[in-house]
């Protein structure tokens, strides 16, 4: 999807490993965009999970956006916001590394589509330990 734009992402300084209860969070940094956006969600998938297991394995992050710039409007066109990312870790929670498999906004008519493969290596990165 050609209109959203992460420019920078860093993870939020809770800790190393997360148990069942802890909240888990990454702030997207400014995130230049066309739509009329809801939120984004971030798809976390346990490494070495099959695709049988991966719904009981997935932990999704989710976050609304707010403006970043002045009036919420880049120079350039387009909409600009601010994004953080979190989750609770449910209690069923099997222990082991989670990593970002997918990365996806939903507009506020409801419907979802993905990043550009561009924008990938910034969110393949993302990753929280389960304990």
């Amino acid at each position: 999807m050609r209109e959203l734009t992460e420019e920078r992402t860093r993870e939020i300084p809770i800790g190393p490993a997360f148990v069942p209860g802890d909240v888990v969070g990454i702030e997207m940094g400014s995130l230049r965009h066309r739509a009329n956006l809801r939120e984004i969600l971030a798809i976390f998938v346990k490494d070495g999970a099959g695709d049988e297991e991966r719904s009981s394995h997935e932990i999704t992050l989710r976050g609304r956006l707010r403006g970043a710039s002045p009036r919420g409007h880049s120079p350039e066109g387009g909409r600009v916001s601010r994004v953080t990312l979190a989750a609770v870790v449910p209690a069923d929670a099997a222990p082991g590394e989670y990593r970002c498999r997918r990365l996806e906004a939903e507009t506020r008519a409801g419907r979802r589509v993905t990043f550009e493969p561009v924008n990938e290596s910034a969110w393949r990165g993302w990753r929280f330990r389960v304990l």
